[in-house]
């Protein structure tokens, strides 16, 4: 928490303003004015593209300086985001809550990666029918998003996830 709040204390944007590609290439699959939560979204640049493209956001990072630089941000920008300073390992993402969960380099050691994709699969708005919740969270690729439904109609649900870095 404190390298993160150091990192984010100047008046610099870490990452700029502009969403990630990722994020940008993944959003039509991600039905259309839906719930998004955005985890270690530092500060706003993804939740905050986002909510400028029509979603209802909530973004959680650990960095006080990060979710008040993604505030005043959205404020700017002219949209409004839900905080929330929190640690994403013991956040707690609820069940069959969220359309879609971006997870956008998102540094974790494996074991608690895991864990983390195992209770989002669980948080999306959309039973998994017979799918292995483990299975699922383990086929979570880099670079590539799971979609729990058949196509990208509003019923998909979809968690994104970029970089990977192992322990």
């Amino acid at each position: 928490q404190a390298f993160w709040n150091a990192r984010y204390a100047g008046e610099e944007f870490v990452y700029g303003r502009e969403p990630n590609d990722f994020v940008v290439q993944a959003v039509p699959a991600i039905p259309h004015q839906g719930r998004v939560l955005c985890l270690a979204d530092g500060e706003g640049r993804n939740s905050v593209w986002l909510a400028r493209q029509g979603f209802r956001v909530t973004a959680v990072d650990v960095a006080e300086q990060g979710v008040a630089k993604g505030r005043e941000l959205a404020r700017a920008s002219g949209v409004e985001i839900e905080t929330r300073v929190a640690d994403v390992t013991r956040f707690d993402l609820g069940v069959e809550r969220w359309d879609a969960i971006v997870s956008i380099f998102l540094h974790l050691p494996s074991k608690a990666r895991r864990d983390l994709h195992h209770r989002a699969i669980a948080a999306l708005e959309s039973n998994l029918d017979d799918a292995d919740p483990a299975t699922v969270a383990e086929a979570i690729k880099i670079g590539g998003y799971f979609n729990s439904g058949q196509d990208c109609t509003a019923s998909s649900r979809i968690l994104v996830s970029e970089k990977i870095y192992d322990d």
